[in-house]
């Protein structure tokens, strides 16, 4: 994906860059961002594969806000996954997220580390397709419908 939609490549030939356009958000994009597909088979053990970008403990700013774009396949996600869907949209698409913020000043900050916990039972299996996957410090305002289209810092 692309600043403009003329310069999407969409590596699937099933018309997915114009599907996540049209079921997501249609708008000018300040950089580029890869969708990806993700498939996982689960382990046998108790704790399942997960996806995380921070695991942080020490002091924080106070809040952290964690999001991206999910259209799930086939499986589904261990209830152990601190990303919950936020804003259901067309064609499966799906914006997960999760905010947290500090207990104390004085404590360090801890943010979980099970964003994704991938398939609920051992042995199970999934496919989904993700992009825009990463933390903000602060608490993001899902609600606008933005999340990924951040300002860019040499031009604030």
């Amino acid at each position: 994906m692309h600043s403009n939609p003329i310069n999407d490549l969409d590596h699937t030939g099933n018309g997915l860059a114009d599907e996540f356009r049209k079921s997501v958000f249609d708008t000018y994009i300040n950089g580029s961002f890869n969708i990806i597909r993700l498939r996982w088979k689960r382990g046998s053990g108790k704790h399942p594969a997960r996806i995380d970008d921070n695991w942080s403990n020490g002091y924080q700013q106070g809040a952290i806000t964690t999001g991206c774009y999910i259209k799930l396949i086939s499986g589904d996600f261990d209830t152990r996954s601190v990303m919950k869907p936020i804003i259901n949209f067309e064609n499966g698409w799906k914006l997960y997220g999760m905010r947290q913020s500090i207990d104390s000043i004085y404590h360090a900050f801890h943010s979980e580390h099970s964003k994704l916990a991938l398939s609920s039972k051992p042995g199970d299996s999934g496919e989904m397709l993700i992009c825009l996957f990463g933390s903000v410090s602060g608490f993001f305002p899902y609600e606008e419908l933005t999340w990924g289209i951040f300002p860019e810092f040499a031009h604030v």
